[in-house]
Order: structure tokens, then C-alpha cells, then sequence
């Protein structure tokens, strides 16, 4: 079993056996009662919160490096060169094929491609 399914396991056993100890012991209230509850908050802000938030800082931080000649990936899967960046810093010209340049928000790039790992496809030609 992974960790984090394991910290999970725990977490479902203590969320579902400190409240039924403690309405068994006659306590209705109190500070115990929301023990659970913040724990469920860390849980989620350590493993899922924090993670993405950082993910997104460094997504940002690729779209603004942005810079002509940078391979690139659009959200929608289109494979192209940046071929120009505009004035406002928000729309960028991708070039998909030979005197083919349209224009993409910088949002919609998914990924920079940083070396020749990944191929890009060739046009089909007729």
C-alpha cells in the first residue's frame, strides 16, 4: 500500500471513531467535536491544495519565459513554434505549419516543450 493510501486509511478511522467515542463518553460539544473536522483541512490543504498551488506558480512562470522559436503545446493539442509575442503579454502567434501563424491566448499553452524528446508530427501531405 502507498503512503498516502495509508494516511488516508488513517485519517477515514480517526474522522469515524473520535466522534462516536465521544457522544459515548456524553459530550456533545466542545472543542473535541471539531478536532475532525481540521483535520480533514490539513489533509486536504497538505495533499491536494498546496501541490496544485504550486503547480500553477510554475506553469505561470513557464508563460512568461515565453520567447520566439519555443516549441510549445496547446491545450487542445495543437503542436506548434511560437513565432511572436505580442505587446500586451497575453496573445502569442504560433506558427503550425509553413505560413501558417495563428493567434493562441498565452493560457492556452499547456506545455513548453524544452528538447527534442517528444516529436512533433509532420503535416499530412496529399
Amino acid at each position: 500500500m502507498s503512503k498516502i493510501l495509508k494516511l488516508f486509511y488513517f485519517a477515514a478511522l480517526f474522522v469515524l471513531t473520535v466522534p462516536s467515542s465521544a457522544f459515548a463518553a456524553g459530550e456533545a460539544g466542545g472543542l473535541g467535536s471539531l478536532v475532525p473536522f481540521i483535520f480533514i483541512f490539513v489533509f486536504f490543504y497538505i495533499f491536494l491544495i498546496m501541490p496544485q498551488r504550486k503547480k500553477a506558480k510554475e506553469h505561470q512562470l513557464k508563460l512568461k519565459s515565453l520567447k520566439e522559436n519555443d516549441k510549445v503545446i496547446t491545450a487542445g493539442g495543437i503542436y506548434g513554434t511560437i513565432s511572436r509575442v505580442s505587446e500586451n503579454d497575453k496573445i502569442v502567434g504560433l506558427r503550425v505549419a509553413d505560413g501558417v501563424i495563428i493567434k493562441v491566448e498565452k493560457e492556452a499553452i499547456a506545455t513548453v516543450i524544452a528538447d527534442d524528446s517528444v516529436k512533433v508530427p509532420e503535416v499530412v501531405k496529399k
